[in-house]
């Protein structure tokens, strides 16, 4: 029965996400103005559209089951929970490339300051770095969060006021942009001539980097005020769609767009160059190191969502438990936190730190997400319509969401293939380990035929020769090498109970609620918990019905527990202790009304229509 001691309030919400937000600022400006050349305005004002659709979908999904874990958890309780698991892989590697991304960027910055900088090597060094610090215990602070955010903010209104005032005074430079041919593009390793088309196309899928952020406010939804969720997308869709459409105009009216000097040259660093040629040097090196503070920011921000995400799954059964381990001096899950650094790392030095490479891995993870958040939405409609939520979103809007995420992921992969075949690999891996967890019994099994062929034990030989009088049953070769560890395994796997919440005696949900747990976890208990009235009886066929189905379903026992008392949060923390079940191994039907809106609110899953 514990309850958060403090919810986060709009603008401390804000300043968490928003960092994410406009730090992509930093450096989607100049990848965008390389794709699209002039066209980079109109590339960021169809993803301004686009993402003001999300905000809608976003908001419906999200207040529909308050629950942190963003587009995983939207899946678990619209979909399998395979189909959950293989989402939350484009979640992590979406951590994975935020990290890097970011400590890229933000050594980019160091780096056009002190020119002796090794990017690589000074990237490493703070994704290392923040490791340590988390290990030691730095989390997130909502209040540093929030003054770093404001910081950034007022940098880029002086640069937004400064550029106004040159593009007045100089106004032959926009001109002189507008003249000048479309890039030339890296299509599926071929070098393509520039047009409209590409332009706009290319432009938009690599626009979708300026708003990559958006999926951050849905990861900590449970530590923020009641209907403060809808404010903050609201909040971040009003700064991103100003400042990458005002940075994406006022690029072409202070730099060139090619040459030594120009955009696509220096599209790293390209904020800082805006700042020098505006104001002068010294603004250069405060926006530089505006830059790598807030770039640096996100890569706490990475950490600390990859630690959340990771234990969510792990709780989930998804992942492996040793992640749940924590270290005995900090209490920080040091196993998560260092295995985010060797593999973040690792994707720094296989790419040798390209910035432009290592967004395109980001916007691949991105627009998945968002294709599958625009998905569960749908689902949610279709399976989840009577629960409670705060804003209904028209069909149209989720089809056009859709879409649009689907053409901007295309045009991803469109682009360097390198980039597709990294992506893929480090997909696969994280995807490969889910699928391991997920079929774990099935794979203990296969190893158990296998060593069975290869491995018979020999105790069964002696015994054949030395007692041959004895049944042939207790000669047959059954045992090998290894069986009792992995049959022991197998029971402990298994063991952990499940519990489901049954309202009313309907068999057709008892037995969808069956089949759900036998085809999605890894469990031979299931227990149906029954919760009636005060002064009241329970169901005289309660347990006659659950019987039944224990009966039916020979490999799984099948509970039958009723409780007198009131169908709340507080019974539910209180049967979660008394069972020693945690809220996530409980499931429901999906509620109608607003006190069973609340138990959801809890982490338990719905599963059932």
């Amino acid at each position: 029965m514990h309850a958060p001691k403090h919810f986060l309030s709009e603008w401390y919400s804000t300043g968490i996400s928003g960092n994410d937000v406009l730090s992509s600022c930093l450096y989607s400006s100049g990848i965008v103005a390389s794709k699209a050349g002039k066209f980079a305005p109109f590339a960021n004002l169809l993803v301004a559209c686009v993402m003001y659709l999300f905000r809608f979908i976003y908001v419906e999904v999200v207040s529909a089951i308050p629950l942190n874990g963003g587009s995983y958890n939207t899946m678990l309780n619209s979909t399998s929970k395979r189909v959950a698991a293989l989402t939350s892989a484009l979640a992590i590697i979406a951590y994975l490339a935020t990290g890097v991304v970011s400590a890229v960027s933000a050594s980019d910055y160091l780096q056009k300051q002190v020119p002796e900088v090794n990017h690589i090597y000074c990237a490493t060094g703070i994704l290392g770095a923040f490791a340590v610090l988390n290990v030691l215990g730095m989390s997130e602070s909502a209040k540093v969060a929030l003054t770093i955010f404001v910081a950034h903010t007022i940098t880029l209104v002086i640069l937004v006021v400064a550029s106004v005032i040159f593009a007045v005074q100089n106004p032959q430079h926009f001109w002189d942009n507008l003249d000048t041919n479309f890039p030339d593009l890296d299509i599926a390793g071929a070098t393509v001539n520039g047009t409209p088309f590409t332009a706009l196309f290319f432009g938009f899928s690599s626009a979708m980097l300026g708003v990559t952020g958006f999926e951050t406010a849905a990861n900590f939804v449970e530590e923020q005020q009641p209907g403060v969720f809808q404010l903050v997308i609201r909040n971040m869709w009003y700064l991103s769609t100003f400042f990458n459409l005002a940075l994406s105009v006022l690029n072409l009216c202070v730099l060139p767009l090619y040459g030594p000097n120009g955009t696509i040259s220096n599209s790293e660093i390209v904020l800082a160059s805006m700042a020098r040629v505006t104001v002068g040097r010294w603004f250069e090196i405060w926006l530089s190191i505006d830059g790598f503070i807030v770039l640096s920011g996100s890569v706490l921000t990475s950490y600390v969502g990859i630690t959340g995400l990771v234990r969510r799954l792990a709780s989930d059964r998804v992942l492996p438990e040793l992640f749940l381990i924590e270290n005995s001096w900090r209490k920080t899950n040091h196993y998560i936190i260092m295995s985010y650094f060797l593999i973040a790392s690792s994707l720094v030095w296989i790419l040798e730190g390209n910035v432009a490479m290592l967004s395109s891995i980001y916007s691949y993870s991105f627009l998945g997400l968002l294709v599958l958040f625009s998905v569960g939405a749908m689902l949610f409609k279709l399976k989840r319509g009577d629960m409670p939520r705060e804003t209904t979103t028209p069909w149209w809007k989720c089809l056009v969401g859709f879409f649009m995420g689907v053409i901007g992921f295309f045009g991803i992969m469109l682009g360097d293939p390198r980039v597709s075949i990294v992506f893929m690999l480090y997909f696969l891996s994280v995807a490969g380990l889910i699928l391991i967890m997920l079929e774990r019994i099935f794979v203990l099994r296969a190893v158990m035929m296998i060593l069975k062929s290869l491995c018979p034990s020999q105790w069964n030989k002696t015994e054949k020769v030395m007692m041959p009088l004895l049944p042939i049953k207790a000669t047959t070769p059954n045992n090998f090498l290894g069986k009792r560890t992995i049959v022991r395994a197998i029971k402990t796997i298994n063991e952990p109970p499940i519990i489901f919440f049954c309202k009313h005696m309907d068999l057709t949900i008892i037995n969808k609620a069956i089949l759900y747990v036998r085809r999605n976890e890894h469990t031979e208990n299931l227990r149906f918990v029954h919760i009636y009235p005060k002064g009241s009886a329970p169901p005289s066929d309660f347990e006659d019905i659950v019987g039944v189905f224990d009966c039916m379903y020979p490999k799984i026992r099948i509970d039958a527990i009723a409780i007198e008392g009131t169908f709340d949060p507080i019974m539910v923390q209180w049967i979660s202790q008394n069972q020693n079940i945690p809220t996530n191994m409980m499931f429901i039907r999906q509620p109608d009304k607003v006190d069973a809106h609340k138990v959801s609110m809890l982490g338990v899953r719905v599963i059932t229509g």
